[in-house]
């Protein structure tokens, strides 16, 4: 589990409002988790694919009209009990 010491931790304004989005992207760096990411995509090059697949998603996305492999692409990114990538991110949310 990454752990950022409270000291290392700078609540300006703009850190604030960049947490306050779905975009992945965005939360790695807020988070400070793209290291961590990068150990979890060179160990399991599956849960890296998965990862690109969800990453593409966004609130505005979900209104979006997408085909049967598309639907079947992200619900397998998110259930592969292999490389589930909602542990990954419960564990470091």
């Amino acid at each position: 589990m990454h752990v950022v010491p409270v000291q290392e931790i700078s609540l300006t304004r703009q850190r604030v409002l960049d947490s306050y989005t779905h975009n992945l992207e965005a939360l790695l760096t807020v988070a400070r988790l793209r290291d961590e990411l990068q150990l979890a995509t060179k160990a399991y090059p599956t849960f890296g694919l998965y990862w690109d697949t969800v990453s593409e998603w966004s609130e505005n996305s979900r209104y979006d009209r997408w085909t049967r492999e598309q639907a079947t692409e992200i619900y397998n990114a998110v259930g592969d009990p292999q490389q589930v990538v909602l542990i990954w991110l419960r564990r470091h949310w």
